[in-house]
């Protein structure tokens, strides 16, 4: 797989325009999406046009999940959290021409690290974050819960011990996941007309979405770069 250096300067320059905190930039854009589902699902009952924004709706909302990785993973990498030579693909060369490239253009190691991997697919995520965080990254997802206290903030606790009050994913979240990044792909890249989405399928697939988001988040920076701070001083 060859860099594509194009598609590189660009999504630099589209991250310029957004919200330098990964989750902010997501629920912008999260929040627009479903704002749109409910206003149309309010004032259209044509079918077929509710049919459409419903699909659109996971399109969108799975960008939105996918760009929030792609910005978490270049923040931690940029902020130290995480080290280039951890996560990068040590089989990918580049010859002179790509040298000269890359330096004229002043990208970074951790652009092309993004370049390696997709954000929008759950095996990536979890080797990117498992190789950079040095854990099994989806259990340990699973294995954790958070307290909230409203001046201490999200609290790390096992998830044995956690109540109903507390914040944890659903066993089932990487199924669930990965059935919305399969319904995105099919109407992407292999619509079916007779395919139909219900207004309680999209509403539940975007309650995951933000679930996920928000936890993973939460887990991110109420959990390890605390203890990656830690281990530092």
């Amino acid at each position: 797989m060859k860099f594509n250096y194009d598609v590189i300067l660009q999504a630099r320059k589209s991250r310029k325009s957004r919200k330098s905190d990964p989750f902010t930039g997501f629920t912008d854009k999260f929040f627009n999406i479903t704002d749109l589902f409910d206003k149309i699902h309010k004032k259209i009952k044509s079918k077929y046009i509710l049919q459409e924004c419903r699909g659109q709706d996971i399109i969108g909302a799975v960008s939105a999940l996918e760009v929030y990785f792609k910005d978490l993973a270049l923040l931690l990498l940029e902020k130290g959290y995480l080290k280039e030579e951890d996560v990068i693909d040590k089989d990918m060369k580049i010859d002179l021409l790509e040298a000269k490239e890359i330096i004229e253009s002043k990208i970074k190691i951790c652009e092309l690290v993004l370049w390696q991997y997709d954000f929008s697919n759950l095996s990536h995520l979890e080797k990117f974050f498992s190789k950079g965080f040095k854990i099994t990254f989806m259990d340990e997802l699973k294995n954790i819960a958070f307290k909230i206290d409203k001046k201490m903030g999200f609290l790390p606790i096992e998830i044995d011990k956690k109540t109903r009050d507390d914040l944890y994913l659903d066993k089932d979240f990487y199924v669930n996941i990965q059935n919305i990044l399969n319904v995105r792909n099919n109407l992407v890249h292999d619509f079916d007309p007779r395919f139909k989405l219900t207004k309680k399928d999209v509403e539940e697939f975007n309650s995951n979405i933000f679930e996920f988001v928000f936890f993973v988040d939460t887990f991110v920076f109420s959990y390890l770069i605390p203890k990656i701070k830690q281990v530092r001083t």
